[in-house]
């Protein structure tokens, strides 16, 4: 069985990005929302290969669910202070995502404002088919609309993948 990696980008991404970010109070606001949407493509692609090759050197069994992980920028654009935000499968799947967060570059490139002070979250889904994949898209969703709504810092997190 082989496990599918597959980050889509649903409206509620877009929503997400143009709240205002925690830092130091200052919000954080996209520039141009089609840039915005070209940024999360590419990103979103980096991603993806990041993945597949982070994968492609893990031995044993990756079981299906969703990891997400919290970071800040370093001062080259690269992921810093990762942090487990949540994380539905096991540690096989955790390191996969780490590994690819971690190699993703420029993310300082981001056109919204205050980039350099804004909170990421990556969503990671493992699906073993599009079926499981559709079913674990749908919990995130629920998720991302419950964190959109809660008052705090986890309302205004940038959000790549889903």
């Amino acid at each position: 069985m082989q496990t599918l990696f597959k980050i889509s980008l649903p409206a509620a991404l877009a929503f997400a990005a143009v709240s205002p970010a925690l830092a130091d109070d200052a919000p954080i606001y996209v520039v141009s929302q089609s840039a915005f949407e070209q940024w999360q493509d590419d990103v979103s692609s980096d991603l993806d290969r990041n993945l597949r090759n982070a994968s492609y050197r893990q031995d044993g069994r990756i079981e299906s669910g969703i990891v997400q992980i919290r970071f800040r920028l370093d001062e080259n654009g690269r992921p810093t202070d990762l942090s487990t935000y949540s994380n539905s499968t096991g540690t096989a799947a955790r390191s996969i995502a780490y590994r690819a967060v971690r190699m993703l570059r420029d993310l300082n490139q981001a056109p919204v404002s205050g980039v350099r002070d804004a909170e990421f979250l990556a969503n990671v889904i493992f699906a073993r088919d599009e079926l499981d994949h559709a079913r674990l898209a749908a919990k995130l969703e629920q998720s991302e609309q419950a964190r959109l709504a809660s008052n705090g810092a986890e309302q205004r997190l940038v959000v790549l993948g889903g």
